[in-house]
């Protein structure tokens, strides 16, 4: 019988079923002429012996490491029992550690939190000290302007005035606790300053001098407004002045001209506006035109409307027609009105209608 590991007596892998599976192939396949074949009994028999043989080798190993295990137990429980302890002791190291640990980092926070208070102190004080600092620069520059006004100087004035109030805003809320009376200081000194940078030209429109008198006044105040606004020009004061006399919001300045110069042809522009609005409201308020009166005051918007054009360079579309209407005939200021533009259709009808009466 040929042997593989299965049926090989001693192999790690021997198998009793297999070894008599093959020992039955053989005998059952063998040729009748082969010569006589062992007995399978003798075969059984022969297995059976090897077992038994095996199995009472098996007992003999088991008995042989039964007896080193139980030689070896008490070592190896003493090896488990040290290593316990050590795991013990390595617990409470750790344990002790992590308390370490614990203490250090609860006085870390509490170092850190200090810093942090002392670091927010050193801030505070240092805003406040900032902050002082602002207002005594504030409070240098309103006493500059009130001392350079006292001396006459309006432009020195302006100028300081526009630093102190820029100052001021800033301060916010601070300004009235720190500052108390600077806003009142503030406000008298404009008001000074808007009496000296308008001389009479408003009461002058508005306060019913005669005819040749206010208009001569209003003209050549506007053809002598830049030699006025000069000694203003340097600063940012123009545009923080009288509210009545600023250009209007839609109106751009002039990209060409230089910030200065913008700054007085823009005062100039709003003064010029105001002007003419101040006009026009005086005449929607006459209750009636003569023949005389309409001439008279022809002639008046005529003179303003040539120094908008030709001495500031300013629109003037509204005194046109203005004129237009004072100067027709009655048979055509219906149509007149009717074509006007620039000015408000009811102001335009209330002027027919007031040289009509």
């Amino acid at each position: 019988m040929p042997e593989s590991d299965d049926t090989r007596w001693g192999s790690p892998s021997f198998s009793p079923q297999a070894w008599l599976n093959a020992s039955l192939r053989e005998a059952s396949s063998r040729p009748p002429d082969a010569g006589p074949a062992e007995p399978l009994g003798v075969r059984l028999s022969v297995l059976l012996t090897k077992l038994q043989l095996q199995a009472a080798d098996v007992d003999t190993a088991m008995q042989e490491a039964s007896l080193t295990l139980a030689h070896m137990a008490p070592s190896v429980a003493a090896d488990v029992g040290a290593a316990q302890e050590q795991a013990r002791s390595t617990r409470g190291e750790l344990a002790a550690l992590i308390e370490q640990a614990a203490a250090i980092e609860a006085s870390s926070a509490a170092a850190v939190r200090e810093i942090r208070q002392v670091l927010s102190f050193q801030q505070a004080v240092a805003a406040a000290g900032s902050t002082l600092a602002h207002a005594d620069q504030t409070l240098r520059a309103l006493d500059a302007a009130e001392r350079s006004f006292s001396r006459g100087d309006s432009a020195a004035a302006a100028a300081s005035l526009s630093t102190a109030r820029a100052r001021l805003s800033a301060l916010g809320g601070q300004a009235s606790r720190l500052l108390p009376t600077a806003a009142g200081r503030t406000d008298a000194l404009v008001a000074k300053l808007e009496d000296g940078l308008r001389p009479a030209l408003l009461e002058a429109i508005s306060g019913r001098q005669p005819a040749e008198a206010y208009i001569t006044r209003v003209g050549e105040h506007l053809l002598g407004m830049f030699l006025l606004l000069e000694p203003y020009a340097a600063g940012a004061a123009l545009c923080e002045l009288h509210a009545d006399l600023r250009a209007p919001a839609d109106e751009e300045e002039d990209a060409d001209l230089e910030p200065e110069r913008a700054n007085v042809v823009a005062w100039m522009g709003a003064v010029a506006t105001r002007t003419k609005s101040l006009l026009l409201a005086a005449v929607e308020a006459l209750p009636a035109l003569s023949a005389a009166g309409a001439k008279q005051l022809a002639a008046d918007v005529g003179y303003l409307s040539n120094i908008f054009a030709a001495g500031l360079s300013l629109p003037h579309a509204e005194l046109t027609e203005l004129e237009g209407l004072l100067t027709c005939d009655l048979a055509g200021l219906p149509a007149i009105a009717e074509s006007a533009v620039a000015l408000r259709p009811a102001f335009a009808a209330a002027v027919v209608t007031k040289r009509q009466s």
